[in-house]
């Protein structure tokens, strides 16, 4: 017999008045009266055994360290000329980071970008251009990043949680290309799975991932600036998982 169709107020209130009926009545409907009865009772076990199980299951996940890194590109499809990255401890506290980028007038603009980035991007990168780049290219660039990602890999496992903001098309690109820069096909197992992302993890807590939220700290300033925006991605993450407000 399937009740789930009737919500559980209403089924309780069905049993509540049949129960005095059933004693009046044929043995046929006290058998049947005290069936939904046990019924119910035992659905509600099994969604409390099930709650149980959610809660027990909820802390271990706070135990893994995040590394959040984020790129900034040439368009949103050319090749990442800049990138930061954050590693954080269960707590939240950075343990580790990393900052790298290149001449990005140096890297092809296959989508005609450059005075978007010379105007929005590259001040905040450059300090003002008062930082020298680090790295000849791009391919350095990459290099950089895949070296402190498999060091975290190597130390952190499966404990390791690697995420972006959102992912597509930047960031799934860059990694994309570091596993291309192998001369074999030695990296194609080594790229970073899973690989989660803030947007969809603020949705399933109902906040919208296409507003734009505070940034509580100044080591998350200037906006643009790929390694405060790993940072003010970790932070949020972090703030999620256990529950805190990012507002």
């Amino acid at each position: 017999m399937n009740l789930l169709f009737l919500s559980k107020p209403t089924l309780l209130t069905i049993a509540f008045f049949l129960v005095p009926i059933a004693w009046f009545h044929t043995e046929f409907v006290r058998t049947w009266v005290i069936g939904i009865i046990v019924l119910l009772i035992g659905e509600t076990l099994l969604q409390w055994h099930h709650l149980t199980k959610r809660q027990d299951h909820k802390h271990p996940r706070l135990e893994s360290f995040t590394l959040s890194f984020d790129i900034e590109s040439m368009g949103l499809y050319g090749p990442g000329w800049s990138v930061g990255a954050t590693l954080c401890d269960p707590n939240g506290n950075e343990v580790d980071s990393r900052f790298h980028f290149c001449d990005p007038a140096h890297v092809k603009d296959p989508f005609k970008r450059m005075q978007w980035l010379t105007e929005n991007v590259i001040p905040h990168v450059t300090s003002n251009n008062t930082i020298i780049p680090d790295c000849k290219d791009a391919y350095e660039v990459r290099a950089k990043f895949w070296s402190f990602w498999r060091k975290c890999k190597d130390i952190y496992g499966d404990k390791l949680n690697v995420i972006g903001y959102a992912n597509s098309p930047v960031e799934t690109k860059f990694l994309f290309d570091c596993v291309l820069d192998a001369k074999q096909d030695e990296r194609i197992f080594q790229a970073p799975f899973p690989l989660h992302e803030l947007c969809t993890l603020m949705l399933s807590r109902g906040f919208d991932p296409h507003a734009s939220y505070p940034r509580k700290f100044l080591n998350e300033n200037p906006e643009h600036h790929p390694l405060a925006d790993a940072r003010h991605a970790a932070r949020m993450w972090n703030d999620l998982l256990n529950d805190r407000s990012i507002l």
